[in-house]
C-alpha cells in the first residue's frame, strides 16, 4: 500500500512501531516516519506549531484513499471525497436519529470504512463521542457497554454472538443501548432474538467501501420482524438490479447490484481500467453481489455473483444454503463452495462447524436441508440427458418456498408459441417455422395450474431465402391480472407463402 498510494509521511501508533519499522518505508518513498506520541508532545511543547494553508476544499476534492480487497486479491485503494463522505454522513444521520448525548462504541478500525464512516461521522457531526475499543473481547466489550452506558455500536453478526454466549451476557446492563448496527453477513436467528429480548433493536446495514459506505439499512420499526433484512436504500442512493441478460429493474427482484448517488466513489487509485470496470457510463457502481428485493422494498442479501454454483443448468447461491444450515442449534458456521462433478459439472460441498459435545450428523443436517429448501427431483434427465429440464416432486414441493409445485421456464416458455399464433394471423401461410430465441428470463415462479396472458410485439421482420419472412416477436407472460411478469422472451419465427 506504501508503494501504491505514494505515501510520503507514516504515523504510526505505538502498538505499531514495530510493524512500521518492519515495512522498511524509507524503501518505499516515505520521508518521514512518525509516531502519534510525538505529534502529542511537540503539539503540547510548542516545538511543531503547523501553519495550515488558507485553502477551500471543493466537494469533489479527494478526501482520503482507503484500501479495499474484497473478494478479488489485491487491495485497491478506493478514493473517497470530500462529497461522498458527507453524502454518506447525512444518509446515515437521515437513517438513524443520531443525538448529541450519545456514546458510540468505535470496534471497526478506523482505517476501515465502516469505523469511519458508519459510527464516527455522523456521530461526531451531531456532537456526540465515540469511543475507540482498539481490540474486541466479548467480556470486555460488554463491560465497556455498562461502564459507559454506551448508546450505539456497529458490529459484525459473530461478535453479537459471542456476546451472547459469553457467561456475563445475563448480568450486564444493556438498557442504555438504543440500537445495533451490524454487517457483512446475515445474522442466526437465535442471536438476532437474544438481542431482541433484551430491548436492543439490531439494525442491519449493507455497503461497500466505494459507497462510503451505506447502501441499505434496516428501519427500526420493521427491523423486528425481517431479522435478516439488509433494509431499503438510504435517502440518497438509488439502486438498481440486473439480470443475466442486462435487463434492469429497480425492484421487486433479484439480480446484481448497481448503486449510485453522490456518495459513490471516484475510482481507483491509479487504477484506469479497474475504476472502468467498476463504474458504468452513467455513473452506476457494480457492487459484485446478488441481491433480491421484495414487494415491500426491502432488500436481502444473496451471494456474490462470482460465489454463483450453477450444477446441471440450475443456479444455486452458498448463502441461501449457508443460512439454511445455521438455523441449526447446533451449528456455529456453515461455508458452501462448489466443488467438481462428473454429472452435474460442479456441485456444492458444505463445511459445517458444530458446537462441543454436538451429535449432529451429515443425515440430519441433509434432512433439514431439504425440508427447508425446494428440493429439484430431475427426472426427465435420466432418460435424455437434458438436465435443464427439472421437475418438482409433488408432495417435497408443499413444504417449499412456493407452497406447491410450480412449472419448470421451459414448460412455460412452450406455452408462448400456440398464444402467439392466436394473436397473429397471417393468410395463404403454406408453412410456420419456430426459429429460435434471441434471449429468454423467468423472472418468477408459475403456480401449477395458473391462468396465464401474453402480450406481444412485432420487434422486425426481414426476407430470408427461399420467399420467407423473419420476423421478431417480443412476448411477455403475466399470471392472471398480476402486473409482475413470469417470462419475458424474443422469439423469431419465419413464414412461408406459396
Amino acid at each position: 500500500m506504501l508503494d501504491d498510494s505514494g505515501s510520503l509521511v507514516l504515523i504510526h501508533g505505538p502498538e505499531c512501531a514495530d510493524l512500521a519499522a518492519a515495512a522498511g518505508p524509507a524503501a518505499h518513498g516515505v520521508k518521514h516516519v512518525l509516531a502519534v506520541a510525538d505529534l502529542r508532545r511537540r503539539t503540547v511543547e510548542g516545538i511543531h506549531a503547523p501553519s495550515w494553508p488558507d485553502q477551500l476544499v471543493d466537494p469533489d476534492d479527494p478526501a482520503l484513499i482507503l484500501y479495499t480487497s474484497g473478494t478479488t486479491g489485491r487491495p485497491k485503494g478506493a478514493v473517497l471525497t470530500h462529497g461522498n463522505i458527507t453524502w454518506n454522513t447525512i444518509n446515515q444521520l437521515t437513517h438513524i436519529d443520531v443525538l448529541s448525548t450519545d456514546v458510540a462504541l468505535c470496534v471497526a478500525p478506523l482505517f476501515h470504512v465502516t469505523g469511519l464512516g458508519q459510527v464516527s461521522m455522523p456521530t461526531l457531526l451531531k456532537g456526540g463521542t465515540v469511543v475507540v475499543v482498539p481490540k474486541f473481547d466479548a467480556g470486555g466489550f460488554l463491560a465497556t457497554i455498562e461502564r459507559l452506558g454506551a448508546t450505539s455500536f456497529s458490529v459484525v453478526p459473530t461478535m453479537l454472538q459471542m456476546m451472547c454466549d459469553h457467561p456475563g451476557w445475563e448480568s450486564t446492563d444493556l438498557s442504555s443501548v438504543r440500537y445495533v448496527l451490524y454487517g457483512g453477513s446475515p445474522i442466526d436467528a437465535r442471536v438476532a432474538e437474544a438481542w431482541l429480548s433484551r430491548g436492543v433493536v439490531l439494525q442491519q446495514g449493507y455497503g461497500m467501501t466505494e459507497a462510503a459506505p451505506g447502501v441499505f439499512m434496516a428501519l427500526p420499526e420493521g427491523a423486528p420482524s425481517r431479522p435478516v433484512s439488509a433494509g431499503v436504500p438510504h435517502f440518497f442512493t438509488d439502486v438498481l438490479l440486473e439480470d443475466p441478460d442486462g435487463h434492469q429493474v429497480s425492484g421487486p427482484g433479484r439480480g446484481e447490484l448497481l448503486v449510485r448517488g453522490p456518495h459513490v466513489f471516484s475510482g481507483y487509485w491509479n487504477r484506469p481500467e479497474d475504476t472502468a470496470k467498476a463504474l458504468t457510463d452513467d455513473g452506476w457502481y457494480r457492487s459484485g453481489d446478488v441481491v433480491r428485493v421484495d414487494d415491500d422494498g426491502w432488500a436481502y442479501i444473496v451471494d456474490r455473483v462470482k460465489d454463483l454454483i450453477i450444477s446441471g443448468g440450475e443456479n444455486i447461491y452458498p448463502a441461501e444454503v449457508e443460512a439454511v444450515i445455521a438455523e441449526l442449534p447446533d451449528v456455529i458456521a456453515a461455508a458452501v463452495v462448489a466443488v467438481p462433478d462428473n454429472r452435474w459439472g460442479e456441485v456444492g460441498c458444505a463445511y459445517v462447524e458444530l458446537r462441543s459435545g454436538s451429535r449432529l450428523d451429515e443425515d440430519q443436517v441433509r434432512a433439514h436441508l431439504e425440508q427447508r429448501l425446494a428440493r429439484l427431483i430431475d427426472l426427465f434427465a435420466d432418460a435424455t440427458g437434458d438436465h435443464q429440464w427439472i421437475h418438482v416432486d409433488v408432495e417435497r414441493a408443499k413444504d417449499g418456498p412456493f407452497g406447491g409445485p410450480i412449472a419448470h421456464g421451459y414448460l412455460t416458455l412452450s406455452l408462448l408459441i400456440p398464444l402467439w399464433s392466436q394473436i397473429l394471423v397471417i393468410e395463404e401461410l403454406d408453412m410456420a417455422v419456430n426459429y429460435g430465441l434471441n434471449k429468454v428470463r423467468f423472472p418468477a415462479p408459475v403456480p401449477a395450474g395458473a391462468q396465464v396472458r401474453v402480450t406481444a410485439a412485432l420487434a422486425g421482420a426481414e426476407e430470408v431465402n427461399g420467399g420467407g419472412i423473419q420476423a421478431t416477436i417480443d412476448t411477455v407472460m403475466h399470471l392472471g391480472g398480476a402486473d409482475k411478469p413470469v417470462c419475458i422472451a424474443q422469439m423469431v419465427h419465419r413464414y412461408y407463402k406459396g
